[in-house]
């Protein structure tokens, strides 16, 4: 008996030690599904992965100074160790800073919607993630709606400008350049210059029409 009390002492021990500044605290099942869904996708703050990300790399801080240069030095690090947490993490911060960039530079803006881009096509097509691509696979699911929202935005962008479809498109961040080709013509291919304008489509609300369907894919989701 004395032995257990010893134990059950020692638990309580270390349960009031942990206590300041930790704590631990019941949620409804539909407020931590809710917590759990905030991203760069729906808000204008990263997903609790990338923050995480963040703070695990001593970056937090560092970020809130300096994003775009915190984004060049990780994406040359997920590059060079190809560590798909980290390309998840740049892809999402290259996302949510082309949004923000928008209004003052849209060069910029541009650049960083190829730069989330990039990152998550390599993400979706290496190897071990097609073989693992299914509805179970929340990384990739994500992955998949950045390509397609960064895609979808930069249709959208080039097509404010005067001449919005030009044969290449380039852009500089950090030390990296990028060079678009823009195919107007082929098989499958629809020529945009044939659209007044082209919105994504997750930017309109249709109205009139009691049932909606709705399939994710990989792809700009357009409406022109």
């Amino acid at each position: 008996m004395k032995k257990s009390y010893l134990i059950i002492g020692l638990v309580v021990f270390l349960m009031a030690g942990c206590s300041q500044p930790y704590s631990a605290k019941p949620l409804s099942m539909v407020k931590i599904f809710d917590k759990r869904q905030h991203s760069a996708l729906n808000t204008s703050e990263p997903s609790w992965q990338t923050e995480q990300q963040l703070r695990r790399l001593f970056l937090d801080e560092q970020y809130d100074k300096d994003p775009l240069g915190i984004i060049d030095d990780l994406y040359a690090k997920a590059y060079a160790s190809h560590d798909k947490t980290l390309m998840r993490a740049v892809a999402e911060l290259s996302l949510l800073n082309a949004r923000k960039q928008y209004a003052k530079d849209r060069v910029l803006s541009t650049t960083l919607y190829i730069n989330a881009a990039e990152l998550t096509y390599d993400y979706l097509i290496s190897d071990d993630a097609f073989a693992s691509r299914n509805v179970l696979t929340p990384s990739y699911r994500f992955m998949a709606e950045i390509y397609n929202r960064s895609v979808s935005r930069l249709v959208e962008i080039r097509g404010k400008y005067e001449v919005p479809w030009p044969e290449t498109l380039s852009g500089v961040i950090g030390d990296r350049s990028y060079e678009i080709t823009i195919k107007k013509q082929g098989p499958f291919l629809w020529d945009p210059t044939l659209f007044d304008q082209l919105t994504p489509a997750n930017q309109l609300q249709i109205k009139g029409l009691r049932n909606q369907y709705i399939a994710k894919g990989l792809g700009a989701p357009l409406v022109g």
